[in-house]
């Protein structure tokens, strides 16, 4: 008389962890990825020796990474409020003149925001920055150091998972490090110059006691 021992083994539960591990890889590598792309940027930053050097320099770190499509740098307008680029890389200037006219579609726009509240903001835009019109992932991170303002970083991407795991505090702190290198380079430059400038006001119905009796005696106020 023969006997057989039937084995059944649920393999769900192994499955799932499988599945649970392979997440967590893809979510490591991803992080590992931005953080390799944060030190290069670090890195470029403390070679740069101009404004046009950083700039540049920050916009192909990005965009060297298979994980971000363009990146581009822009300044806003004092008195229309209007967006230009002045450095990117992944995109041409006649598509990326189109995304920024997309990109600031909204009222307020995304740069006024990230420029007001000194935060980075994340958004969603339908893009053609790639060969196929689909939606992109853009990160708008402000550039500014001790009240001055360089403009704004904008990263985009077609993951929709590309910002999940990055903290929004790395990108504002990465906006404050690209703008402190800005306003140090400048101030740099500013002070190995050997050129003067020399600026003169001509102030006019003024009421205040100096400005009237140097007006009455006709002498100029040092």
């Amino acid at each position: 008389m023969e006997r057989y021992v039937a084995v059944e083994r649920d393999v769900t539960e192994r499955k799932e962890r499988e599945i649970r591990i392979e997440d967590q890889n893809e979510r490591l590598t991803l992080l590992n990825n931005t953080n390799g792309v944060l030190r290069d940027v670090n890195r470029e930053l403390v070679a740069a020796s101009t404004r046009d050097e950083i700039e540049r320099a920050v916009c192909e770190q990005f965009v060297r990474a298979d994980l971000f499509d363009a990146a581009w740098i822009g300044n806003r307008g004092l008195v229309d409020g209007t967006i230009s680029p002045r450095a990117w890389a992944g995109t041409d200037v006649d598509t990326l003149d189109d995304h920024i006219e997309r990109l600031c579609a909204s009222t307020p726009t995304p740069v006024e925001t990230a420029l007001d509240s000194q935060e980075p903001v994340f958004t969603t835009t339908e893009s053609d920055l790639l060969e196929t019109t689909a939606k992109t992932q853009s990160v708008v991170v402000p550039l500014a150091y001790r009240g001055a303002e360089y403009g704004v970083l904008v990263v985009e991407t077609s993951d929709t998972e590309a910002f999940d795991l990055i903290k929004h505090d790395i990108f504002a702190e990465l906006g404050r490090t690209v703008a402190d290198a800005i306003s140090a380079v400048e101030s740099k430059q500013t002070l190995a110059s050997d050129s003067v400038t020399e600026l003169e006001f001509q102030l006019n119905a003024i009421d205040d006691p100096l400005a009237t009796l140097a007006a009455e005696l006709t002498v100029r106020l040092p």
